[in-house]
């Protein structure tokens, strides 16, 4: 399931389960240090290489690189929403980790989370 159905699956059950009095909210978690990004970046490689059809992107797939296994955050950060989350009578839909740059993201997208 890709990011955005899960997004899609989540607003309908959020919908659906409000009057039951069940919450449903998401954590959009940014660059946390998981190991999954390292894989991730590691791992693309295998995909696109000089024979590849995406050959003339790779200075931007290795920018894409450096940028997903920079500057990653203690992931302890996201537990702590969790639990905020978990124990709050109402939650927003989205909630971003970390929330730095919530303003700037809010208004490229559009969407006020």
């Amino acid at each position: 399931m890709t990011k955005h159905a899960l997004e899609g699956m989540a607003k309908a059950m959020r919908i659906e389960l409000e009057p039951q009095g069940v919450d449903v909210t998401l954590i959009n978690p940014g660059p946390h240090d998981t190991g999954f990004n390292d894989s991730m970046a590691e791992s693309m490689w295998e995909w696109f290489g000089e024979d590849s059809l995406q050959s003339p992107n790779m200075e931007m797939f290795t920018m894409m690189r450096s940028a997903a296994t920079t500057d990653q955050m203690d992931p302890q950060a996201v537990v702590d929403k969790l639990v905020e989350l978990v124990e709050a009578e109402t939650t927003k839909e989205h909630n971003i980790v970390p929330e730095d740059g919530v303003d700037e993201l809010n208004e490229a997208t559009g969407l006020d989370h």
